[in-house]
């Protein structure tokens, strides 16, 4: 059975407190969820002209997915015809349009101030209104599994008021993201008996929309698609409002390795962990290392016995990373013994064994940063820089020995370093026009060097922590992490200092050098 993918990240995802996105964003990644392929992108619940002019942006550069507005049913004491929300979603020009109602007599009383009866009637009339306009309507069922626990009969009228004007697809939302696996699974069920019985022959697609409040929004759309939901909706990496949605990252690898359906041709998951990625960028979102399937941390290995068995050949991953994408690694960490040493020794190529003088000596390197409260457990980057250091060839690119950074506000930074490049003498000064001290400090190294390669390397993200590492004083100091990006790949480096500007230029300066290493290794 094939499921159909449905994308809420650039609506439902906006509500996530952590997110800002314009139309530039968002145009930014529908492209990229285009060219994945998922079926359907709900761009917006357009309310101002603003909103009009994103959907007809997205229009001219989608090739493979469906863009879909979003609404809601007509305000109770207002005709179709002059409710300002329903015809701005018809101004849109989609063809396809997801209207969501209330289900759960509660919020019928209570926010809509309307009867049971006058519910009903705006479903039908809303859906009617859209579907003459030649629309082809999803319909989000609100709060409907709380509505259907409230009042089984009256919710499934809902459906049916729906269903009857002219929907093509019901969808069951667990809008308060409370419901359990169970609860979920019973309740598609008796839905999807009332569908067949009900509704035959109309082909209605029964679809599932989970909020994760209960941390149950990915196993909840699964139990939906057990129990015959196919269309499904959530966000990549789980976004949204309060908790978030279900996250598509999980919920499509699980459907299709674990339940064995089957996606759109289009869609490749072996790109799954690279759309997350980029999605997680362009969105302004920091990724999560320990997100399922799709994060560093996924598959990635630190206690002994795991690493020593990984080593050896055993498995201790549950799937192929390669077919999300991802791939197995080994962590770096207080924890890790010579087995894990060895292993990031082996996997850049280089051949010995545990009783290599150099893989204790790296480990106790490991060891001492740890103590200092570095953490690049599973900074592949991090790890080829030590591997280098122990076993290749690292300190003649380039040495950034002393640096000077001047930074006023509402003037221009200033930044001057003093070092070496391949065994010489030399100095930059960068004048930035418009910058911060990081940024001065990013082109004045880059100068420094002065390599043409450098240009093809751009800064993605900068973040800083404050390591915990015991004593008042020791927690002065502060991690920045950044993430380098070319046309290629990503990496990640770390500094670590009291002055935060030291280890900006140390996570910088780390950077530069992977890149070169590895560009001369090649």
């Amino acid at each position: 059975m094939r499921l159909i993918v449905y994308d809420t990240t650039l609506r439902d995802g906006c509500q996530d407190s952590r997110l800002s996105m314009n139309n530039q964003i968002k145009l930014n990644a529908v492209k990229l969820l285009d060219e994945f392929g998922v079926d359907y992108i709900e761009l917006a619940w357009p309310v101002k002209e603003k909103d009009l002019e994103l959907f007809k942006k997205a229009k001219n550069q989608v090739k493979n997915s469906k863009l879909v507005a979003f609404c809601s049913t007509r305000k109770i004491y207002h005709s179709v015809e002059d409710d300002i929300l329903l015809n701005l979603a018809l101004r849109t020009e989609t063809k396809y349009i997801t209207l969501f109602g209330k289900t759960w007599k509660e919020h019928i009383k209570n926010q809509l101030k309307a009867t049971p009866d006058q519910n009903l009637e705006a479903i039908a009339d809303s859906v009617r209104y859209l579907r003459k306009n030649g629309r082809i309507v999803f319909y989000d069922a609100e709060h409907f599994f709380d509505g259907y626990k409230d009042d089984k009969e009256y919710a499934l009228r809902c459906l049916d008021a729906a269903i009857d004007a002219g929907t093509s697809t019901i969808v069951l939302c667990d809008t308060n993201g409370g419901c359990l696996p169970d609860e979920i699974s019973r309740i598609t069920k008796s839905v999807k008996q009332h569908l067949d019985k009900n509704h035959a022959g109309k082909n209605i697609e029964l679809g599932i929309h989970c909020h994760n409040d209960a941390g149950c929004a990915i196993a909840n759309t699964l139990m939906a698609v057990k129990e015959g939901a196919t269309h499904i909706q959530g966000t990549i990496g789980g976004v949204g409002e309060r908790i978030g949605n279900a996250d598509l990252c999980a919920v499509l690898p699980n459907a299709v390795f674990k339940q064995e359906y089957s996606l759109n041709e289009r869609i490749n998951l072996e790109k799954l962990t690279n759309l997350n990625r980029r999605i997680h960028a362009v969105i302004g979102m920091e990724l999560e290392k320990n997100q399922p399937y799709v994060g560093e941390s996924a598959f990635a290995h630190n206690g002994g016995i795991h690493v020593d068995a990984v080593l050896k050949g055993a498995s201790y991953n549950h799937l192929k990373p390669e077919l999300v994408g991802n791939r197995s690694g080994i962590c770096l960490t207080k924890n890790s013994g010579r087995s894990a040493v060895l292993g990031v020794v082996k996997s850049f190529g280089y051949e010995t064994d545990k009783k290599d003088l150099r893989i204790q000596e790296m480990l106790d390197e490991i060891y001492r940063i740890n103590d200092l409260g570095y953490n690049i457990s599973i900074l592949r980057a991090e790890h080829y820089l030590l591997t280098q250091k122990f076993f290749g060839d690292y300190d003649d690119i380039f040495i950034v020995e002393n640096w000077m950074i001047t930074s006023m506000k509402n003037t221009d930074s200033i930044c001057k370093v003093w070092g070496k490049v391949n065994g010489v003498e030399n100095d930059a000064l960068v004048d930035i026009k418009a910058g911060g001290p990081v940024d001065a400090a990013y082109k004045s190294i880059k100068a420094l060097i002065n390599d043409p390669a450098l240009e093809r390397v751009h800064l993605l993200h900068y973040g800083v922590e404050i390591p915990k590492i015991g004593s008042h004083e020791e927690e002065s100091l502060v991690n920045v992490y950044i993430t380098f990006k070319n046309e290629k790949e990503e990496w990640t480096t770390v500094g670590n200092d009291p002055n935060i500007l030291e280890a900006s230029i140390e996570a910088i300066s780390k950077g530069f050098r992977y890149y070169l290493l590895k560009s001369r290794s090649n």
